[in-house]
């Protein structure tokens, strides 16, 4: 889902640009009021293991493969505000260093693979809360159904940007977003497996069960 720079007009990066900054300055005074010496840890660790398992890519059909975005998976662990931050740092890293993904088309590829997640299976799991008795379970389901949204909504937004940009038609936005949906099942199902692992080695997941159930 990494767009390179040459494929979006000048008023698609422009927009991401803006979008992305915006939210970082907002996450970045959030952040400020919540942040602690393990939060900080947490979010190392788990920039740490996107960054490894996004360089992981997973078969989803002929020439076709996936590989984990992380953005949901941030958020279950840290919060929104500094899932922001990882993602960032995790797709600055990638973009100068191994060229995946432009560098003006940076802010695009953020707040595509980044920040839709981030909130999205932060606020999915809050209201999932609200109609449900056993949060554990209701973790584990935002999980999967989180990783998969967020993959599945990113290429909507990927295939929307293409396509104003002349470099795709109608028939290529469903192909993006059928071959993601695929993707998305095995990004849900990932973040579910390292939500699984990290609880049983009781890596501490609480912070973010705690802030969702007050909310």
């Amino acid at each position: 889902m990494h767009i390179l720079d040459g494929w979006l007009s000048l008023e698609v990066i422009l927009l991401g640009w803006v979008i992305t900054l915006s939210t970082l300055m907002y996450s970045f005074f959030k952040l400020k009021e919540e942040m602690s010496e393990l939060k900080f840890v947490q979010m190392g660790i788990i920039g740490a293991v996107i960054f490894v398992a996004q360089m992981v890519n997973f078969p989803v059909g002929p020439g076709i493969s996936g590989h984990l975005l992380g953005g949901a998976l941030a958020a279950l662990i840290v919060g929104p505000y500094a899932a922001v931050f990882v993602l960032t740092a995790v797709l600055i890293v990638q973009a100068f260093f191994f060229a995946d993904g432009g560098i003006l088309s940076l802010g695009v590829n953020i707040f595509n693979m980044g920040i839709i997640g981030a909130f999205l299976a932060y606020y999915l799991m809050q209201l999932m809360y609200k109609f449900s008795k056993n949060h554990r379970v209701t973790y584990y389901l935002t999980s999967f159904s989180g990783g998969f949204l967020a993959v599945v909504i990113a290429s909507v937004f990927a295939a929307l940007e293409l396509f104003v940009s002349g470099r795709i038609d109608v028939i290529g936005i469903g192909l993006i977003i059928g071959w993601h949906i695929a993707i998305g099942i095995g990004e849900g199902l990932i973040t579910t497996g390292i939500i699984a692992y990290l609880n049983a080695i009781e890596f501490p997941l609480k912070n973010t069960l705690s802030t969702a159930q007050e909310a």
